[in-house]
């Protein structure tokens, strides 16, 4: 289990300041607000090389492993 904020970005006030191209586009960002990874597209979350990939991120996104 994962507890983390999922945020929506309505009025596309964050958005604009993102460097972001296309739709669906994911951000992550650590515990003080900068921009750790971006993928642009669609993506299998649940496959074995992306839980890997969020895997080795989630360090750099949480002060506390």
């Amino acid at each position: 289990p994962i507890d983390f904020e999922l945020w929506l970005d309505i009025d596309t006030s964050v958005s604009r300041q993102l460097p972001m191209r296309g739709l669906p586009t994911t951000f992550l960002l650590d515990d003080q607000g900068r921009l750790r990874y971006r993928l642009e597209g669609i993506a299998d979350w649940d496959g074995d090389a992306m839980v890997e990939q969020l895997t080795e991120l989630l360090p750099q996104l949480t002060s506390t492993p």
